[in-house]
């Protein structure tokens, strides 16, 4: 029993390792976002993502990280950024602020890895202007809940970055 609250209590400290490092590592085009074409978008976020994982390999080296993981070679669909220490397993997904993908992912993720505690962030960057946060506060709320339900060791951050590098994080 104490091993499962230390572990409970290791998430929390990686959670907060992770929103810093998620925090000092925005870089400034992805002001410019909004103003690209998808191609140089896709550009944009996969730099992005590449900085993050360099930025969480050496701000927490206990975890093993990767990008693009896959779940399962047959569904061929994987993970933006994939962390895995000896307890728990660390999912974070990059989008834009969309509910619609926000809610797919939360529970696409949380089916293949019901059976261990996860930190699930979502990160969801600057999409367009009729882009619905609130909606993705939401899909947040309820994502927590199921992750709750599921697995009382899980840990989910849903964290919304506005086009003015503004960042806001839901625990």
């Amino acid at each position: 029993m104490d091993e499962i609250i230390m572990d409970s209590l290791d998430l929390i400290e990686v959670a907060e390792q992770i929103k810093e490092c998620i925090t000092n590592n925005i870089p400034s085009v992805l002001r410019t976002l909004i103003t690209q074409n998808q191609k140089r978008q896709k550009t944009i976020i996969f730099d992005f993502q590449m900085r993050l994982v360099d930025a969480l390999s050496t701000c927490i080296p206990e975890i093993v990280w990767e990008y693009e993981h896959r779940m399962n070679e047959r569904l061929k669909d994987s993970i933006d950024i994939f962390g895995v220490s000896t307890s728990y397993v660390v999912i974070m997904e990059l989008d834009k602020p969309r509910a619609d993908q926000v809610a797919k992912k939360i529970l696409s993720r949380i089916a293949n890895y019901m059976d261990i505690p996860v930190l699930y962030v979502a990160l969801c960057y600057p999409g367009t202007k009729s882009m619905n946060s609130n909606e993705c506060r939401k899909y947040f709320s309820y994502g927590r809940n199921i992750m709750k339900r599921l697995n009382n060791n899980s840990m989910f951050i849903g964290c919304i970055l506005d086009e003015n590098l503004n960042i806001e994080f839901d625990d």
